[in-house]
């Protein structure tokens, strides 16, 4: 079972507790709900776990690490180079900080 999942996108930096449906970010605490946490699971589990790294100044970066309650980690990872549903992951975070 997964246990947290941490996202940084560029500067923002994202920790969710999933035992504890909780999404950190900038030092507030935010509710998610389990089919948020699935969501976000069912999005990225079909990544590459390296997207590569573009040159480009200023290119987005990201860096993902989804942690099991074995202690196991998974990484995916990338800079100007983003998978076809990125930008739905972002969506999805933006709405839970949103309420």
């Amino acid at each position: 079972m997964i246990s947290t999942i941490e996202i940084k996108i560029n500067k923002e930096e994202y920790l969710i507790d999933t035992q504890n449906k909780t999404l950190y970010n900038n030092q507030k605490k935010y509710n998610i709900e389990t089919k948020e946490i699935d969501k976000i699971l069912n999005i990225i589990i079909l990544w590459k776990y390296d997207y590569g790294y573009s040159n480009t100044i200023d290119a987005e970066e990201f860096y993902i690490k989804v942690t099991d309650n074995n202690n196991e980690e998974t990484i995916y990872q990338g800079k100007g180079n983003f998978p076809n549903n990125y930008n739905e992951l972002k969506n999805i975070l933006e709405s839970i900080k949103n309420g």
